[in-house]
Parts: structure tokens; C-alpha cells; sequence
């Protein structure tokens, strides 16, 4: 049995890995076209303006928008 753990509270680890699942669980190609999508996003949550909820809120809604289940 093959089981991957996603820890994005810190109840499991300590660091954060909502960064890795999403490599993990996007292709080179989604990950490198979502990038674009939301550069604007992550240029705002850089300097502040975009809280890191959202942020990643957002990375979701682009990356999974046409993800088959």
C-alpha cells in the first residue's frame, strides 16, 4: 500500500506542505501554466496584501479547475 500525508495544520510536522502537494499532485505542464494565472496572486501575497488563506485558496480554484477526479 502506497500512502502520501499532507500536514497543512502542523499537526503532523513542522513545516508547511501545502507547496509539496501541490507539486506532488500537478503536472510540470499545470504547474507551469497555473504559475502564470496567479503570478499577480503571489506578487500580492509578497508584499501583504493577500493573506496566506487566500492565496492558497486561490492556487486551488486555478490549479484544480479542470482536474478530473
Amino acid at each position: 500500500m502506497n500512502l502520501v500525508l499532507f500536514d497543512f495544520d502542523h499537526t503532523i510536522t513542522h513545516t508547511d506542505s501545502f507547496a509539496q502537494f501541490l507539486k506532488y499532485s500537478l503536472s510540470s505542464r499545470q504547474q507551469f501554466i497555473g504559475g502564470f494565472r496567479v503570478a499577480s496572486w503571489f506578487l500580492a501575497f509578497r508584499v501583504g496584501y493577500v493573506s496566506d488563506q487566500k492565496i492558497r485558496m486561490r492556487l486551488c480554484q486555478v490549479a484544480y479547475k479542470n482536474y478530473s477526479v
